[in-house]
Parts: structure tokens; C-alpha cells; sequence
């Protein structure tokens, strides 16, 4: 009947009110970002951040709740420190941090920086990739020639960000799969990243954000803008 299909009859499905409530303050923090990337981009107010800080504090959560977020602000920190052993791009120094299941059901936080081969989103997803095809972390699954191809190609097309997004990543990598057993193992994993949870510590261009909606991650930033050494630890 109508009644029976009404909302005030949704807590009868609800078998484990913990497992709710716990999935209710993910997606309360989550919403906090998709928010604060928002108002960064013009599309709400600083009310609207105004009424997650309160409903945020009534609930009893905060930024730092979400498991992806410290690791990513510490890879980009890592980045700038490391900035003498080629890490981080002209000046910025961004992090990115996705959290998986391993094959023996251990939780990990996998991380990523950029560098001027790689942005920090594909950096995380070729080391979560390895992780879980059982591959060791210092593993080149896409060689470097193949790299520096597509380095070219964006250099010849008038392109000064010549470092791989998420999806110029992803073609490297299916191209190597042709005739390596190691990125075919890699690209073969990409699939169990679906539902993983995965934190960015600046906008991501659509290259980037795009394929990673598409491989079914969640996503969220702390949508810092790309300017040098725009990166000093902290955000809302």
C-alpha cells in the first residue's frame, strides 16, 4: 500500500542502525568537500559551508574523518620536500591518497605525488593498481619511452603541462598491456578499485577526475587552486 512505500516506514529496512549511522557521517564529510569545491568554483555560498560546519559538529565529525584525506596532504608535503629528487612540477606540489582492500582483506592507504612525469592522480592509481595485482611498488608497469612519446605528442600539440593526466595514463598503460605481462596485470586490477575511496589535495582537471568517476572511485578534494607552492598543510 501507499503507507507501506512511505518514508516513514524507511527504518523498518534498517537492519544495523550502527553500519547506517557510521555511512550517514562518511557521506556528511564527503558532502563537506563536494560543498567547499563548490563555493571555490563559484557554484554556492559561504552559507552553505556555514550550515555543513554545523551539521558537521552536531554529528561529531570532521575533515580528517575521511581516511584518504591526512595521507594526501602529507604526499603533497612529501613532494615539496622531496622537490630536489624531482618530485612536485614547476613550483606545486600536490598529493592524492585512495584507500583499498588488499588480497589478504587488510585496509591500506595507498599515496601519489606528482612529478613532471605524473600527476599525483595517476601516480596513486598506478600504485594502487600494482598493489593490487600483487606487483612491487617500485615497478615500472609503463616504460619510459612510452611516456616520453606522450610527453612529446602534448609538446608538439603546444601543451606546457607536459606531465600525464589520469586518462593519457590509462591509454600508456593499455598500450604497454599489449606486450607486457606485468602492465597486463596492472591493467587488469584497475576493475577492483571500483567503490575505493580517494582524496586529491587540488582541483582535478577533467583528464584526471573524468576516467577516475568512470573506474567508479570516490571521489573528493580539497580544491586548491594550481599556483607554486600553493600548499601550506591546512584547509577547511
Amino acid at each position: 500500500s501507499p503507507t507501506d512505500m512511505g518514508v516513514n516506514m524507511a527504518k523498518q529496512g534498517i537492519v544495523d542502525d550502527d553500519a547506517v549511522r557510521e555511512a550517514a557521517r562518511k557521506e556528511i564529510v564527503r558532502r563537506h568537500f563536494r560543498y567547499y569545491r563548490e563555493f571555490v568554483e563559484g557554484g554556492t555560498t559561504r552559507t552553505t559551508l556555514e550550515r555543513m560546519d554545523r551539521i558537521m559538529e552536531r554529528v561529531g565529525v570532521t575533515p580528517l574523518d575521511r581516511s584518504v584525506v591526512l595521507p594526501a596532504r602529507e604526499a603533497a608535503e612529501d613532494a615539496r620536500r622531496r622537490s630536489g629528487e624531482g618530485k612536485g612540477y614547476n613550483g606545486i606540489f600536490t598529493g592524492a591518497a585512495i584507500e583499498i582492500v588488499s588480497e589478504s582483506g587488510e585496509i591500506v592507504i595507498i599515496q601519489g605525488k606528482n612529478s613532471p612525469l605524473l600527476h599525483a592522480e595517476s601516480a596513486v592509481l598506478l600504485n594502487g593498481a600494482k598493489t593490487l595485482a600483487g606487483l612491487p611498488d617500485d615497478l615500472k608497469v609503463i616504460s619510459r619511452a612510452v611516456i616520453d612519446s606522450v610527453m612529446g605528442m602534448k609538446k608538439a600539440m603546444g601543451l606546457t603541462n607536459l606531465s600525464l593526466n589520469v586518462r593519457e595514463v590509462l591509454d600508456a598503460l593499455a598500450a604497454s598491456a599489449v606486450s607486457d605481462a606485468k602492465a597486463r596485470q596492472c591493467r587488469d586490477a584497475l576493475v577492483m578499485l571500483r567503490g575505493c575511496e580517494m582524496h586529491s589535495t587540488h582541483l582535478m582537471e577533467s583528464g584526471d577526475e573524468n576516467p577516475l568517476k568512470q573506474l567508479g572511485l570516490e571521489i573528493t578534494t580539497d580544491a586548491r587552486l594550481y599556483f607554486p607552492s600553493n600548499y601550506d598543510g591546512n584547509t577547511r
